[in-house]
């Protein structure tokens, strides 16, 4: 026998007995962890989470809870506390599906806190809350007057919060960003959806990185915009008053992005989005039209997922009664309107006219005034003077809803170009 094989003859035994022992010590720690565990008493159990290995089955629930993958010490230095201690930016947000360590018995999700998991007595009478890392997630909020962030403690270094905040206030697309503390590159091509709305320390708008950092500076030194706890660093900023009326100008940043998303003017979708609902998310018409823009769902919404969004089903109710979801899918439906359906059109000002009657009453009808098929209808529409297809369909639309309508939205479109000023003009930046 060589000496190699004289070796591995000896070797082999000696490693199997090491991993059949490695085995026997993981249960028997897993056995001895869960029984002492299900001895103690709710609190002293959450508790004990940051003091001690976690059991597997406690352990595997903690995953589902992490957005992050913070350190041990994150954990380990966070106590027992009462919701009413928490901040009240975290108190006051709901965020769904927070899982349950001690039992598997589901709270509403009112009663959910962002940041916390919840260690649910069997009695459901003793409801301790143990701070966890979904609290290591920095975000922001829209207020109507007001941008609020919230950065966690472990988060809550200067380069952090420079970096979070700048990358909101230069994004064409705020509402997209969900990990504002992202690395990845921006596209500073884009106007900014906060452009005028966010002025710096000497009333300046904010455009580019050097002066967004340097607006930070002026907050971080300013305790009226920072507030620092021991559970984080909160900064709110002031948004300069819109000229739109409430509640329209909650909804503002929502069109401003996606009017540049889908090159539509924002002050057609403020005019369409009043004259469809008056701007209640709750909106639902008779024919089952929902939510802000009154949406149908098999109709608007299809057409949107199918050609936009490349998805084979329609929207559903719940989603067209969210107002940044519904503003999206009217905004898309009027491009595909305007470039799209329409877009053989050559006059940009007959081609809109074309499409707000179409958005309200149908495509087919609309073609129909014009001639037998959409590429007659198009040839007819091309050699009119936009004067003659307003009377045309002012007048000879077969849907009084739709008359009216047309000059329902073009009047609220004149008056939402003065409010928004250059604001108004969104696309001439692209």
């Amino acid at each position: 026998m060589k000496f190699e094989h004289f070796i591995i003859a000896l070797l082999l035994p000696a490693g199997l007995l090491l991993m059949a022992g490695g085995v026997a010590f993981q249960h028997f720690q897993g056995w001895a962890l869960s029984d002492a565990q299900a001895s103690m008493p709710a609190n002293e159990a959450v508790m004990s989470l940051s003091s001690m290995q976690y059991a597997p089955e406690v352990s595997s629930k903690v995953s589902d809870v992490r957005h992050d993958s913070p350190s041990r010490s994150a954990w380990e230095s966070q106590d027992v506390q009462d919701v009413a201690d928490l901040p009240a930016l975290v108190k006051n947000r709901v965020v769904p599906n927070s899982p349950i360590l001690s039992n598997d018995k589901a709270l509403k999700t009112a009663d959910l806190q962002p940041g916390l998991v919840i260690n649910q007595a069997e009695n459901e009478q003793n409801l301790a809350v143990v701070l966890t890392p979904r609290l290591n997630i920095a975000f922001f909020e829209l207020q109507p007057n007001t941008l609020r962030f919230w950065f966690p403690t472990p988060l809550a270094s200067e380069q952090h919060i420079k970096r979070g905040v700048a990358r909101i206030l230069l994004s064409g697309q705020p509402f997209n960003e969900k990990d504002i503390l992202s690395l990845a590159p921006m596209e500073m091509r884009e106007r900014p959806v906060f452009y005028r709305r966010v002025l710096d320390a000497n009333g300046q708008p904010i455009r580019y990185p050097f002066a967004a950092f340097k607006y930070v500076d002026y907050l971080l030194a300013n305790a009226r915009y920072t507030q620092m706890s021991e559970e984080g660093t909160e900064i709110t900023i002031p948004l300069v008053p819109s000229n739109i009326a409430a509640p329209a100008q909650y909804y503002e940043p929502m069109i401003m992005q996606f009017a540049q998303d889908f090159r539509v003017s924002p002050a057609l979708v403020f005019a369409v989005m009043e004259t469809e609902s008056h701007f209640n998310p709750t909106a639902v018409s008779r024919s089952n039209a929902l939510g802000l823009m009154q949406i149908k769902p098999e109709a608007a919404g299809r057409d949107v997922y199918k050609l936009i969004d490349f998805r084979l089903d329609a929207p559903s109710r719940d989603e067209l009664f969210d107002p940044q979801t519904n503003i999206r899918i009217g905004t898309a439906y009027l491009a595909l309107l305007k470039y799209d359906y329409f877009g053989l059109i050559r006059n940009e000002e007959v081609r809109e006219m074309i499409a707000i009657s179409s958005y309200n009453g149908g495509l087919s009808t609309v073609w129909r005034l014009f001639g037998e098929s959409p590429a007659q209808a198009v040839d007819q529409i091309n050699r009119m003077n936009p004067r003659l297809v307003y009377r045309k369909l002012r007048y000879d639309h077969p849907s009084d809803e739709t008359r009216r309508y047309l000059d329902k939205v073009l009047q609220a479109k004149k008056r939402y170009q003065a409010l928004l000023g250059e604001d108004a003009r969104i696309l001439a930046s692209r």
